[in-house]
């Protein structure tokens, strides 16, 4: 396949002439080219993983989420604590959120489902034949439905115990403990629906009155006198509310945060639900109303949200259902609960760390999840004013975000330090690592620069081009593959293997760091993993290779193969090192303290279509989105521009990779970005710049999304070297 051409010439970056009789990579730019010195200084920038449009999201360990899980409509939803469940419109059941015991965990071959209810701690699914499954916690016996059980109607689950309401109208709970949460009251029938939340339960007679019992500490479960005509219940942590008929809501119990002052004049409602402080209602008119606790935006109804049909509530956050069957969710996301696909487009980078993950989106803007202890949240706690962003860092509870002008923006915890950036850094930086209370920055010059906990960097270290932090130690990858570390050494993982040492004869494309071992991608395609050994995590599975990518957890580490599959070991008390079955197209990987993230690539006909979707807003090869037009006339075409996941509207050339001088020869290196693909990268050099001068440079690089391009340095004459992609 030749390379497009136009008027003759192949499609690449203006051709950098290099001066060889000064021995530096200094550069100087030709026609069409912007200052051959910025796009040097970009080079540590471009291994930032690049991701477009709205490309799967798998998350499995301590929490889970799986964007695949919503490619049907849902009919029904539930929350619980931290977790989330659904049904879908083919009766098979998806559930996401905190999974720590297996309460996210849906049963393989579930199917046939009418109903579903989530505690924090365990899950319950109602069948088409009357039977239950359970799953999650059963330390009290709450997930081990009873032998015989069938001709259910109706479930509901409260913390450590299940309800299910029989079609004789008759309630029936288990474990029987002789708590009164779990008495159901003497004589009770001709019950309608049912609703638990933590230790207390309604139930709804078919006359409209409503029984309660439990927890009774806020007087949740004293019914107020006279209640009749409701048509529904819902039990909240420890408040309650009851639906009439005439669409007026009625609540009852805590209302320390305002969870059963109904707002006034609120009618016309048809359905209700109630989380752990806070109420949620849905009028006839398809929008939603929310009040009491809104610590975590639990109660701030999503502006325009309309077409609702159905709405659930967690302990802190909310759901709701829309008529053509998307869930749409508010509040916590500690551990993605209320994540779903459309808060994941156009995401241009992830990281994640300890109990959070950080995407970066193709707007320059970022977003985080997970531990909001430190102030590491989804929203508006992630710094109001930050844009322009180009790569991120997920350390320990907090954040770091760099921008495209070489200034950083760090948020979270500080008690060491590690979000105050060091005087004289902004402005230098070129690549962010975080780790556990410690960052770490590559300057645009090659050398490091650390604060936090530790701000030691090993004298001499220099030519680096990616980093990366442990507990207590720190990695550092240079130019020539070499692999530095440095900090506590107690389990051995600053030890680096003699193959991965200055004069070893391996070389390194790629390092991680987990809490207490280490981790590096040779340029073989295979892992090399040293120190803490406790579990698994430093002994690499025999024959792994054609791998491409590496993460590491605390005690786990992940690797991503050339296929798209992912291996992971270590360990796995949450199951963050068994990838869910059938997994793969795989082109990101990511890896929390007890969970593990995968990102899944577009079809590859897709690719650039979506690309020039983003920036021209048509999906054709033509006018402004041609493949041959320059629209930003920064001497790039739109193709080279996509081939490294530039914005073809801005002037970016200076973001290309760039030839390094390293051991006498000019070297270019780089690594395809994540969100491209179908096509083919290749380099030339000349000595003259005349056409039929051009001579093809030989790839070194054998991992598959990866080019080494090297060029002997002469004493005695200039050289040029040029990048040349093409597409089938």
């Amino acid at each position: 396949m030749k390379p497009l051409t136009s008027s003759g010439s192949c499609f690449s970056h203006a051709s950098c002439c290099f001066n060889i009789p000064v021995l530096s990579p200094a550069m100087h730019a030709m026609p069409l080219s912007m200052p051959a010195l910025a796009a040097l200084l970009s080079l540590l920038i471009l291994n930032n993983h690049r991701l477009e449009a709205a490309q799967g999201v798998v998350i499995w360990g301590s929490f889970k989420f799986d964007s695949r899980d919503f490619d049907k409509p849902f009919t029904q939803i539930a929350g619980g604590g931290g977790n989330t469940v659904a049904l879908r419109n083919d009766g098979t059941v998806a559930a996401w959120g905190i999974n720590h015991i297996g309460q996210s965990a849906v049963p393989g071959g579930l199917n046939g489902v009418v109903a579903v209810a989530a505690s924090s701690s365990h899950t319950l699914a109602l069948k088409n034949d009357g039977t239950v499954a359970a799953w999650g916690d059963n330390s009290g016996g709450q997930a081990t439905v009873p032998e015989g059980l069938e001709g259910v109607s109706a479930i509901a689950t409260g913390s450590g115990f299940s309800v299910v309401l029989k079609n004789n109208g008759t309630v029936m709970i288990w474990p029987q403990t002789g708590s009164t949460r779990t008495t159901v009251p003497e004589g009770l029938s001709n019950v309608s629906s049912i609703s638990s939340r933590w230790f207390h339960t309604l139930a709804l007679r078919s006359s409209g009155t409503v029984a309660a019992w439990g927890n009774n500490g806020y007087g949740q479960s004293t019914v107020p006198d006279g209640l009749a005509g409701v048509t529904a219940v819902a039990a909240g942590g420890e408040h309650s509310l009851a639906l009439k008929g005439n669409g007026t809501v009625e609540a009852w119990g805590s209302n320390e945060s305002g969870q059963t002052t109904v707002p006034p004049g609120l009618v016309g409602v048809v359905a209700i639900a109630a989380g752990g402080w806070h109420s949620v209602a849905l009028k006839n008119d398809g929008t939603v109303v929310a009040w009491g606790d809104d610590e975590f935006g639990q109660s701030s109804v999503p502006p325009g949200l309309n077409g609702v049909v159905a709405i659930e509530a967690g302990t802190n956050h909310s759901l709701s259902l829309k008529s053509d069957g998307t869930v749409v969710g508010w509040g916590s996301n500690d551990y993605s609960e209320t994540l779903i696909p459309a808060m994941l487009g156009n995401i241009t980078a992830v990281s994640a760390n300890g109990g959070h993950i950080m995407i970066l989106k193709a707007d320059g803007t970022v977003a985080a999840w997970g531990n909001n202890d430190n102030g590491l949240s989804f929203g508006p706690l992630v710094p109001a004013d930050l844009i322009g962003v180009s790569g991120i860092a997920a350390g320990n509870g907090f954040g770091l975000a760099l921008r495209t002008d070489g200034t950083v923006a760090a948020w979270g915890l500080n008690d060491y330090g590690q979000t105050t950036l060091p005087e004289g850094l902004n402005g230098q930086v070129a690549k962010l690592a975080a780790g556990y209370r410690r960052s770490l920055a590559i300057r645009f010059n090659g050398t490091v620069t650390a604060w936090g906990i530790d701000t030691e960097v090993p004298a001499g270290l220099n030519f680096v081009k990616s980093v990366a932090v442990g507990v207590f130690h720190s990695l550092a990858l240079r130019q020539d593959g070499s692999v530095a570390a440095w900090g506590e050494n107690e389990e051995g993982q600053t030890t680096v293997p003699t193959l991965l040492s200055p004069g070893g004869h391996g070389s390194a494309t790629a390092i991680a760091a987990g809490s207490y071992h280490s981790v590096a991608l040779t340029n073989q395609g295979e892992v090399v993993a040293w120190g803490g050994n406790e579990f698994g995590q430093s002994a690499v599975p025999s024959g792994l290779s054609g791998v491409t990518a590496i993460a590491a957890g605390a005690s786990h580490s992940v690797a991503l193969k050339n296929d798209g599959t992912v291996t992971a070991w270590g360990y796995n008390s949450f199951g963050q090192t068994t990838p869910p079955a059938g997994l793969g197209g795989a082109r990101l990987i990511a890896a929390g303290s007890t969970f593990t993230l995968a990102v899944l690539a577009e079809d590859e006909g897709d690719a650039l279509a979506s690309w020039r979707q983003q920036h021209f807003g048509t999906t054709s090869n033509s006018g402004n989105a041609a493949d041959t037009f320059d629209f930003d006339g920064d001497g790039l075409v739109n193709l080279l521009e996509y081939a490294f996941d530039l914005d073809p509207t801005l002037s970016t050339s200076r973001l290309l990779p760039h030839p390094q001088l390293m051991s006498g020869e000019f070297v270019t290196s780089f690594t395809r970005p994540a969100s491209v693909s179908g096509i083919t990268y290749g380099a030339e050099w000349s000595t003259t710049l005349a056409p039929g001068s051009w001579q093809p440079l030989t790839d070194s690089d054998p991992s598959l999304d990866g080019w080494r391009f090297s060029l002997p340095a002469s004493m005695s004459s200039r050289r040029f070297i040029r990048l040349v992609v093409t597409k089938p």
